[in-house]
């Protein structure tokens, strides 16, 4: 344990378990690391964490920079979180996963990914994205700037989704597809694609009415 100066800090680790943990200037930090996992978890300057680590798993976390970060890992996974500056963050990782998630600047984020899936989840400045990933995918989501996306990908599937600038996304994909997904600037797409198609999709600017397949 490392603490600097200038915080509150609250640390609990339980038994078994290896755990670096350095909390710098400036912040209050609670942190509960359960039984059976080896942790390294590095927090930076001006900001309040909550980080709840659970049973059997390794555990990076690195946070950035002036935001407020609520973490919660569950059993049996193997996660690195990178949260970087000026962002709220509630990241909720279910059992069985490995998960490699990055959150850019200017943005609040709701992610809940559920079991059984590897998930690559990119999300650049100055949006809000509420992304929920079921069971037994493959998930590449990349949102970039200036969108509020809502992105549902359900149970075996392999979805690569891209979404550019000033649009607002509803994306609801279900069982046994592959698609691929492009949409581009300027428009309000929701889209929905149900069993057993390969779909490839790409909308572009200046679009008003919704696409789908049904």
């Amino acid at each position: 344990r490392e603490k600097e100066q200038d915080q509150a800090a609250s640390v609990e680790i339980y038994r078994d378990q290896a755990a670096s943990i350095e909390i710098y200037r400036d912040q209050a930090a609670s942190i509960e690391i359960y039984r059976d996992q080896a942790a390294s978890i590095e927090i930076y300057r001006d900001q309040a964490a909550s980080i709840e680590i659970y049973r059997d798993q390794a555990a990076s976390i690195k946070i950035y920079r002036d935001q407020a970060a609520s973490i919660e890992i569950y059993r049996d996974q193997a996660a690195s979180i990178k949260i970087y500056r000026d962002q709220a963050a509630s990241i909720e990782i279910y059992r069985d996963q490995a998960a490699s998630i990055k959150i850019y600047r200017d943005q609040a984020a709701s992610f809940e990914i559920y079991r059984d899936q590897a998930a690559s989840i990119e999300i650049y400045r100055d949006q809000a994205a509420s992304i929920e990933i079921y069971r037994d995918q493959a998930a590449s989501i990349e949102i970039y700037r200036d969108q509020a996306a809502s992105i549902k990908i359900y149970r075996d599937q392999a979805a690569s989704i891209k979404i550019y600038r000033d649009q607002a996304a509803s994306i609801e994909i279900y069982r046994d597809q592959a698609a691929s997904f492009e949409i581009y600037r300027d428009q309000a797409a929701s889209i929905k694609i149900y069993r057993d198609q390969a779909a490839s999709i790409k909308i572009y600017r200046d679009l008003q009415r919704p696409s789908s397949i049904v």
